[in-house]
């Protein structure tokens, strides 16, 4: 994206490539850095196409006014032969487009070739101004004060851990950006020793350097040149003051390159020369570990300091769980090395799977308690219908999903079932089986006995009947329920009677009329019924129908539509 609009302060841009795209309005739009320009995804086959050097999540700003929620944006990835889908889609857009403000719009995706494509024409649709290609980093910091380990929450210091932090700890840590803000007030509340200690997963970085920099740093700094010290003693064998400062100073610093001291007398008493300085940095170490033989780091630079190092230990180098032996060695200046070794086993967990079938919609949300890449299918009724075979990819979880099942793929009033297998990237399997009865979906009408006067696609199942009439007379009203089968709530639900289709020869009319009421009694006649209460999924509502007559009417029979219409919530 170009210039300086960015979701939040601390937001890094990832390096990306935007490859190419086709949309109702031109794709580069998403990444100019203006905010007067949108695009917009309205044809089936919309894509935009970006390569990605680095985890990232992407950050929209949509359209203002405009409400798209509803639409789905697939994504697909390039597995270096062609595009596969991911199962994942764009998140959408929480305020249904009410406000011009950044929301993120995908979860955390690995660097890569995507392409992001609609499978749908027309409206709602997404529409942005722009995108923010955010890069993504586990970069954790800690600080650790007298053995205890912190981070910088808001105004004050919060404890992570008081003792060796977990991998867990140190993802609940700071990040850099996070570090840096830390105000010089706060790092004067810690007292003792103050310990950086850092995580990351990137295996490039040996050593990591910070600059902290606080007011005063020196005694200069805070006194200047002129400092008087008083001195008290009620010792009266004291005479003499005496004041020794030692500093880390010597002039010997100056002198770069090798070179000798020369020591020249007149008398032969002998002279001894003492020169202060910081001493030479004096051992190394590297870890290794056995089953399989791998150097996890390599042989450190040379330091006098303690050693807090964390070391990654990736599962996916080992395929069983029989104990490995972890090896530390240390090397001292002199050459001679020492080892200390521990055991330690790896398990790997099944992967965690949440699933809910409401209103002919499945929601799944699977994890894995190591973070492991997993992949899954959905079988219904014994046929497997996601994907169309084997596994999806593998994935990094946890996985949110979602899928609207057609009525003509569930056995309507019948027992269905679904299930869910999955398995993470080192084979560990779960599954999870929902059961339930078929049933339509949408807005449908229904008798007293909740048996439908149509399906989903307008199939009349059976009729409102009023048996013979005569004429000039007024029916009975009778009660018709509509009952929401949508897997979200609706509102401002609007009723009308549609023609009457009556078998008339066309020399003939009638006065017939079909009238409608919320209420039984009174029957208060309207041409169109308004709810506007919300009304929740499976949730119902009541209304009357009654037919009027005139005594002038010829015999006659017919029939007629009452249509329905709302909106999402």
């Amino acid at each position: 994206m170009a210039g300086q609009l960015k979701p939040h302060q601390y937001a890094v841009q990832a390096e990306y490539t935007v490859i190419g795209g086709s949309m109702y309005v031109n794709h580069n739009k998403l990444f100019d850095g203006d905010i007067n320009t949108y695009a917009q995804f309205y044809q089936n086959g919309d894509y935009v196409e970006i390569d990605v050097a680095s985890r990232f999540v992407i950050w929209s700003l949509p359209y203002y006014g405009t409400n798209y929620s509803g639409d789905t944006i697939d994504i697909f990835k390039w597995d270096g032969n062609s595009y596969v889908d991911t199962g994942l889609n764009m998140i959408e857009n929480p305020d249904g487009g009410s406000n011009r403000k950044w929301y993120q719009s995908t979860g955390e995706l690995e660097k890569g070739r995507y392409k992001f494509v609609r499978q749908r024409s027309g409206y709602p649709c997404k529409t942005d101004y722009e995108w923010f290609i955010e890069h993504v980093s586990n970069d954790r910091i800690l600080v650790c004060n007298d053995g205890v380990y912190k981070k910088y929450n808001s105004d004050m210091w919060e404890i992570v851990a008081t003792t060796e932090p977990s991998l867990m700890d140190y993802l609940n840590g700071m990040t850099l950006a996070e570090l840096s803000s830390i105000p010089e007030k706060a790092w004067s509340e810690l007292e003792g020793v103050v310990k950086i200690c850092y995580f990351t997963d990137d295996e490039s970085v040996e050593e990591p350097l910070f600059n902290i920099k606080t007011k005063p740093f020196t005694l200069y700094d805070e006194f200047g040149e002129s400092v008087d010290i008083l001195y008290y003693t009620d010792d009266n064998s004291i005479t003499n003051k005496t004041l020794e400062i030692t500093t880390n100073y010597s002039p010997l610093d100056d002198l770069e390159g090798d070179f000798d001291i020369v020591l020249w007398k007149e008398n032969t008493v002998n002279k001894t020369m003492f020169v202060n300085g910081i001493p030479y940095p004096n051992y190394r170490h590297k870890v290794e570990i056995s089953d399989p033989d791998r150097v996890l780091q390599d042989w450190s630079n040379w330091t006098l300091q303690d050693s807090l190092n964390t070391v990654i230990v990736s599962s996916n180098m080992f395929a069983s769980h029989h104990p490995h032996t972890l090896t530390i060695s240390v090397e001292q200046v002199d050459g001679k090395i020492i080892q200390e070794t521990g055991i330690f086993t790896i398990f790997d967990t099944e992967p965690q799977i949440i699933a809910s079938y409401i209103g002919n919609t499945l929601d799944l949300k699977i994890g894995d308690e190591e973070s492991d890449k997993v992949q899954f299918k959905i079988i219904l009724n014994g046929e497997q219908i996601y994907p169309e075979e084997g596994f999806t990819p593998l994935l990094p979880s946890p996985i949110n999903f979602s899928r609207i099942f057609s009525n003509n793929e569930i056995k309507i009033n019948q027992l269905n079932s679904i299930v869910i297998e999955c398995k993470d990237e080192y084979g560990m399997k779960s599954t999870a089986t929902l059961t339930f009865i078929g049933d339509y979906s949408g807005i449908l009408f229904m008798d007293l006995n909740g048996k439908y006067f149509s399906d989903t696609f307008g199939n009349i199942l059976q009729y409102l009947d009023f048996g013979s009439i005569i004429a000039g007379r007024t029916t009975l009203p009778q009660k018709v329920r509509v009952t929401n089968k949508n897997n979200f709530p609706i509102k401002n639900m609007i009723l009308t009677v549609g023609d009457i289709d009556l078998d008339l020869d066309s020399n003939r009319s009638s006065n017939t009329k079909i009238e409608i009421s919320k209420t039984e009694s009174p029957f208060v006649s309207e041409n169109v019924l308004t709810f506007e209460d919300e009304l929740e999924t499976n949730e119902e509502i009541n209304f009357y129908v009654r037919i009027v007559t005139d005594k002038d009417d010829p015999p006659h029979s017919g029939l007629f539509d009452i249509i329905v219409d709302a909106e999402p919530t």
